[in-house]
């Protein structure tokens, strides 16, 4: 951007406000408190790592309901003299942002995307028919209405599966992960009688996993063209092959041919969904077949932003300045980045137990690559305290596993009251 356009947009009193202040919402708040913006972090839970940073001013709200939070989330607002920009950092809360815009955009600025348009892009049967209509590939999915309806589909879709929420964290899903590989038909069926098929889609499992899966993130405009985009590889994901990054790069090593192609796709997606706002477009590599897959479409900010912003990219900042009502247009559309591994210490560590049984992993191996990282998901010298909680926790949890594991190797039973 324009020294002199930076230098007039700053010169404005600015407001933010993240909702949801968990790893996500610290490493936005960070970000956009790095360009000189006034952040609000809006906590909803107890245990928000974002309640122990110091990088901006703590709000917590009641998330006993929607209406509950609609009602504070208007209250707050109306504090403020200028309407503040507000990001959400879950799908839970970009759906109610947009379900609730008659009431909330009079008081604050936020995606465009209105209910209908952003479930069709965070529902996965409704992005399985978004990647049809851009000519891009997904894997076979199913959001299924019966057992019947699954055992037709299976016949047709050879396994392993994945078993899937509709969208992370959303209610009246009683399946409790993000993924669950289930590895014949009749695990499927079994596990869709046990937790019932709710809120559930049901994907074919493609090669590729840990090395293979892509993120493309970048910021759109209100018509739903790019302002900008990068590339992001997950070199290890907790839970490993199908869970959140905990060890990726930013640019790809090795070819940039690659990593045009997966803009090519991503903007095709684009063209079709007209989405506005921060995004992280997951695809998967099928090792088999060399096909780049569309896996999950995240309409929102995501763990990992602040390893962009080390890079020399700041999404958030963009996406801020976009809602504000200021042209980009002298934003690069792929800029260069540094390169740098990123690492989510606590995710990782708990990968590594299954890495070195399995030898995919040495411990000289995982120890050179934390050294490595020089981009992290909590640590901060600025505001180190979630890091450091973070820490306690890992400890704590271990500590109480290791007890656990004891009192069964010694026998130990409490004695009767």
């Amino acid at each position: 951007m324009p020294q002199e356009e930076t230098a007039r947009v700053t010169a404005v009193p600015s407001v933010a406000v993240i909702l949801g202040f968990d790893y996500t919402g610290v490493a936005t708040a960070r970000c956009l408190v790095a360009a000189g913006v006034e952040v609000y972090g809006v906590s909803l839970e107890k245990r928000d790592i974002g309640r122990w940073s110091r990088c901006c001013k703590l709000v917590k709200m009641p998330n006993n309901s929607e209406q509950d939070l609609v009602a504070s989330l208007m209250a707050f607002l109306g504090g403020f003299s200028n309407k503040p920009v507000i990001i959400p950092t879950s799908d839970g809360l970009a759906l109610l942002l947009a379900k609730n815009r008659d009431k909330l955009s009079m008081r604050a600025h936020f995606s465009l995307c209105d209910q209908s348009q952003l479930q069709e892009i965070i529902f996965k049967a409704g992005l399985a028919r978004l990647a049809a209509k851009a000519g891009v590939s997904a894997p076979a999915q199913l959001t299924p209405d019966s057992q019947e309806q699954i055992t037709h589909w299976a016949e047709q879709n050879d396994p392993p599966y994945l078993l899937k929420p509709l969208y992370q964290n959303i209610e009246n899903c009683s399946l409790g992960v993000k993924n669950l590989q289930l590895e014949t038909v009749g695990e499927l069926q079994a596990q869709t009688r046990t937790s019932g098929i709710a809120q559930l889609v049901i994907q074919q499992l493609r090669q590729g996993g840990d090395g293979n899966i892509y993120d493309c993130y970048g910021v759109s405009d209100k018509f739903g063209r790019p302002i900008t985009m990068a590339a992001h590889k997950r070199i290890r994901q907790w839970k490993r092959d199908l869970g959140a990054t905990c060890y990726g790069e930013i640019p790809l090593s090795g070819s940039s041919q690659f990593e045009r192609r997966l803009f090519a796709e991503t903007e095709k997606l684009l063209a079709v969904s007209s989405y506005h706002g921060i995004f992280g477009i997951e695809w998967l590599h099928d090792i088999e077949t060399d096909e780049l897959l569309l896996v999950d479409f995240n309409a929102r900010p995501f763990s990992s932003i602040g390893h962009l912003y080390d890079c020399g990219m700041n999404l958030p900042w963009l996406n801020y300045l976009e809602l504000s009502g200021h042209a980009l247009s002298a934003v690069d559309l792929a800029p260069r980045l540094q390169h740098l591994f990123w690492i989510h210490f606590s995710r990782d560590l708990k990968t590594l137990p299954g890495r070195l049984a399995d030898r995919s992993l040495t411990p000289v191996a995982w120890l050179r690559s934390v050294f490595q990282a020089r981009s992290y998901a909590l640590w901060s010298w600025k505001d180190p305290l979630p890091a450091v909680v973070e820490g306690a926790r890992l400890l704590s949890d271990a500590l109480r596993h290791t007890w656990k594991a004891l009192r069964g190797l010694f026998g130990y039973k409490r004695a009767p009251e």
